[in-house]
């Protein structure tokens, strides 16, 4: 998300150079031009190093080239962020950027997108505000990383209340930057809307007001647009948006709608019209309806209990005081915990986590010689590394599995047997140098020697005989602890709030496994848990694994597919993780 707007971006500096280049025939810019070109070609290749000599020569020819030379060297440093470069030295530059030019757009769009990705979206929403007030060009860009900036702020926040003022405000940036800055209000009415192709183009803002908590403006938008009635793609997502915010206006214990059907009714239609056969057309309407699905189902505030790191380091610093501190880490809340965490931070290795983002560019290892740079503002956690990595064919790697909670009030869970085994796209090395594509895992890229072992029911035999692993007991230890932070989570939500009684809602489980000292063992830690799970997908076995889960969540709204009538529920791939009945 953080670089989703770059192609446009681009797109837009390079028109800007080339007029610059039409109204000046003066040679050194010409150079500089070509300079820039060519510096473009270098990082796109993976000389970094070289495209940034050339990108600061450039910058000193020609002052119409500089500030996108500087903005080109700030890509630079995230792409050589892993040897050695900070936020501070990445930002400079495009800060230098808009000191040179100060109504350079662009320049304000950059640099409030990387000030998210850093954990900094106040600073971001204020830099970007005042370029809107100032009318700068590409408006639609600046409204994007407005809205961005303020649904990363909704995410911090403690009271529930702001957080879905906060999503109102990106909903309402988001629908600006469709019209140019010209509408006020998220204003689904309009009759700009009512055409089937509105629903790709709202996609944003119809997200961002579901979890704003405007389920009813949604809801009357897909009925009036007939939602039923459009085909392909469009239909699938429009119809698990109107499932979405159906169960949550009944949920709300809003007065009966005159509708027909129900909202598991609607995701069973959705469902269908993927048709999943294994044709490219029913795997990009499976990717549609994952992905519309992960995106606008919420189950508060239990989200914001497991998703939130700084709820979930309070969870995990309970249980570590407990009898179930196993398979835990220790963890810090910043800055609050900021002497307790600089203390720990002088022994063993550490992992920096922004308490939002989920972006793995805003993560750092930190260890004693980095404790000058912990962070004193903004909210962080910081989590013990995982000491000895269970690694496979050399490569450190961590589970990602899927947990669907599906009613609060009484709490019923599930856990799928599917899940991705997500690798480091370079070997593990313990030798203290803290290379990010050794220590980071990913969706994407993943190393092509390890593809077989994508799908976690292919690791477990794996590891039963190549390592002679009890995965039995791993799978265990992963559902007790799975067990111990639903009720934790749920017992301390019950508490405070009247939680919805139903919800079908996914959460993404990731686990890392420690290798013990004895043999046939290992530990599984629990890292963290996301409310909105990857579901794009990157390989063919996504399309396996994620379709699976998908299928199969269905089912437990009543919609079983044809492989699983007549049989029971943990034959079609989940597993009851708690089904109490009070």
């Amino acid at each position: 998300m953080i670089w989703g707007l770059w192609g446009a971006v681009v797109i837009s500096w390079t028109s800007l150079i080339c007029l610059a280049a039409q109204a000046s025939s003066d040679s050194p810019h010409v150079r500089a031009r070509s300079m820039f070109k060519s510096a473009v070609s270098m990082r796109a290749a993976g000389r970094c190093s070289d495209a940034t000599a050339v990108l600061e020569q450039a910058s000193e020819l020609s002052p119409l080239v500089a500030p996108f030379a500087w903005i080109e060297v700030g890509r630079c440093m995230v792409d050589i962020a892993g040897d050695g470069g900070t936020p501070a030295e990445e930002l400079q530059h495009y800060r230098r950027a808009i000191a040179a030019t100060p109504r350079l757009g662009i320049a304000y769009v950059v640099l409030g997108q990387r000030l998210c990705a850093h954990n900094r979206a106040d600073e971001a929403a204020q830099l970007v505000a005042k370029a809107v007030r100032q009318q700068l060009q590409p408006i639609a860009l600046l409204y994007e990383v407005l809205g961005l900036a303020y649904s990363i702020l909704a995410e911090v926040d403690e009271t529930a209340l702001i957080r879905e003022q906060r999503m109102f405000v990106a909903a309402n940036m988001f629908m600006r930057a469709l019209n140019q800055g010209q509408q006020e209000q998220p204003d689904l009415s309009h009759k700009a809307w009512r055409e089937p192709s509105a629903v790709r183009r709202l996609e944003k803002t119809v997200v961002t007001l579901l979890q704003a908590g405007r389920h009813r403006a949604v809801w009357e938008w897909l009925q009036g647009l007939g939602a039923r009635q459009l085909d392909g793609s469009a239909a699938v997502e429009a119809l698990v948006w109107q499932s979405m915010s159906l169960r949550h206006i009944h949920s709300e214990g809003s007065p009966s709608l005159p509708l027909s059907g129900d909202s598991d009714h609607l995701l069973q239609t959705a469902w269908l019209r993927t048709n999943p056969t294994g044709s490219n057309q029913s795997r990009e309407r499976l990717r549609v309806f994952a992905i519309a699905y992960t995106k606008t189902s919420t189950c508060p505030p239990l989200d914001f209990e497991l998703d939130n790191k700084v709820r979930f380091a309070r969870h995990s610093q309970l249980l570590l005081a407990s009898a179930w501190r196993d398979g835990w880490l220790d963890v810090y809340v910043l800055p609050h915990e900021y002497s307790k965490a600089k203390a720990a931070l002088m022994q063993g290795t550490w992992v920096l986590k922004p308490a939002c983002l989920s972006n793995a560019e805003s993560i750092r290892i930190m260890t004693a010689a980095d404790s000058a740079s912990l962070p004193e503002q903004g909210r962080w956690v910081l989590q013990r590394h995982v000491d000895r990595p269970l690694l496979l064919r050399g490569h450190k790697f961590d589970i990602r599995l899927y947990l669907v909670v599906r009613a609060i009030r009484p709490l019923r869970a599930y856990i799928h047997t599917a899940g991705l085994v997500r690798f480091a796209s370079e070997p593990y090395r313990d030798d203290g140098t803290w290379v990010r594509a050794q220590h980071f895992t990913a969706m994407y890229p993943q190393p092509q020697q390890l593809h077989d072992l994508r799908d976690v029911r292919a690791l477990w035999p794996y590891l039963r005989q190549q390592h002679g692993l009890n995965t039995s007991n791993v799978w265990e230890q992963i559902k007790a602890r799975l067990r111990i932070i639903l009720h934790a989570a749920h017992t301390n939500l019950t508490m405070r709030d009247r939680p919805q009684r139903e919800c079908l809602k996914l959460y993404g489980l990731d686990v890392m496994l420690s290798s013990a000292e004895r043999s046939g063992r290992a530990t599984a830690c629990v890292l963290e848990i996301n409310k909105s799970p990857d579901m794009h997908m990157y390989h063919p076995e996504d399309y396996d694994i994620k379709g699976a889960v998908m299928r199969d969540l269905v089912s437990l709204t009543g919609g079983q597919h044809e492989a699983a009538k007549g049989k029971p529920l943990d034959s079609v791939g989940f597993e009851v993780l708690s089904n109490s009945q009070g």
